[in-house]
């Protein structure tokens, strides 16, 4: 039995270290993944918003109609642009597309149901171009007389406005082009439905990402599981070992070298993550900078549970030893009990062991019983009567 005993200790003990980390990191990082407001505040606190028009102006490139093309770098397109899709909008849409997908992620809609219809800013965004170019033809010089006006006008660089050329006719064929061309939301009304995978294009959330809603779940109670899981085997250490009072040292000493482990990887995190930044190079300096932001608040967030765990790790280990050592102090005469005789505990046993120090001779003799003085008739040996039977 002392050695099944022994074993089981030794068994379950790596077990409980590899459970209380398991706790640090789950939570640490399902508190953030699962809480949509602290995303929605991480993003916000990013600038990303402020990056997500610039990069899809220069992912498309340009707007292409009827072979006219509307160039979206250029300065003028970009300024309407902001005006027209500005960080506050951005991130009106986005935080309506997170709360959609946690709704899913969590049960309660088979599909994410967000429905976004940008029909009516790709307009907004097609005039106002239209009026920047407009006003800008219109504040151009005349061209000197006998300027032929070139077949195709850019009305975006032009220096003067050549003879027979009307702003306003140029701006509402820019307008023309941007409300009809193809090459920027191309699909102004976005759903669940039109997030398509490239094989296939069937949904992306019907076809490959249909199970996401029950692992996510699961992972939500992973905490709360493992938590459970680390609470018993820390009883079960305490009850193994050769008494409660070592048990609970030796959990507390594990406590103490977890939390120690957990405060330092947190603090490594931060250095590994100031290095890895430095190898993250995007195309737009722009969404660049605001992307290794979002990583580094994200991070952080996460890191701040894991100091947390680490700080509370280390102070129940050390409650933990100061009340074994406490408890050992106070009992120190009973853990080396050596008293004799058959009571059950050291205090039924106490009156049973002789005494050390011997006994003066006076109380002896005190203490010797009253001896009664033989007579000569009790000392005389009776003889036994002899009866004749005739």
């Amino acid at each position: 039995m002392e050695f099944v005993r022994k074993a089981a200790l030794v068994a379950i003990t790596p077990i409980f270290v590899v459970l209380l980390f398991s706790l640090a990191s789950s939570t640490s990082v399902i508190k953030v993944a699962t809480s949509p407001e602290k995303v929605k505040t991480i993003l916000a606190s990013s600038g990303i918003y402020e990056t997500v028009v610039p990069g899809l102006l220069d992912e498309a490139g340009q707007i292409s109609s009827g072979g006219e093309q509307v160039q979206l770098g250029n300065a003028v397109v970009r300024q309407a642009a902001e005006k027209t899709f500005t960080p506050a909008f951005v991130k009106q849409n986005t935080e309506l597309v997170l709360d959609s997908i946690y709704n899913w992620l969590d049960g309660q809609t088979p599909l994410p149901d967000f429905n976004i219809d940008l029909s009516a800013t790709r307009a907004g965004f097609a005039a106002n171009v239209a009026d920047d170019v407009e006003a800008q033809l219109a504040a151009l010089p005349a061209c000197p007389a006998g300027t032929k006006a070139p077949q195709d006008l850019d009305p975006f660089s032009a220096a003067c406005l050549p003879v027979g050329i009307k702003p306003a006719s140029e701006a509402a064929a820019i307008e023309q082009n941007i409300n009809s061309g193809s090459g920027f939301l191309d699909q102004p009304v976005i759903t669940s439905d039109s997030v398509k995978t490239q094989d296939n294009n069937v949904s992306l959330f019907t076809n490959q990402l249909k199970d996401i809603p029950e692992v996510y779940q699961k992972l939500k109670l992973a905490p709360l599981v493992v938590g459970i899981l680390a609470l018993l085997l820390l009883a079960a250490i305490i009850l193994l070992s050769s008494s409660k009072r070592k048990g609970l040292r030796r959990v507390g000493v594990i406590l103490l070298i977890v939390g120690l482990f957990v405060m330092g990887f947190a603090y490594g995190a931060n250095r590994l993550l100031d290095q890895g930044l430095k190898q993250i190079s995007l195309g737009n300096q722009v969404l660049e900078d605001k992307s290794k932001i979002l990583i580094t608040e994200l991070v952080q967030e996460v890191d701040k549970t894991y100091w947390m765990f680490g700080i509370a790790y280390t102070a129940l280990g050390i409650s933990a030893i100061a009340t074994a050592l406490f408890y050992k102090r106070r009992g120190s005469s009973v853990d080396s009990d050596d008293l004799e005789g058959e009571g059950q505990t050291p205090e039924d046993r106490i009156d049973l062991k002789a005494t050390d120090e011997p006994t003066p001779l006076a109380e002896q003799e005190e203490e010797k019983p009253a001896v009664k003085p033989k007579t000569k008739a009790a000392s005389k040996k009776k003889m036994p009567t002899k009866i004749e039977i005739q």
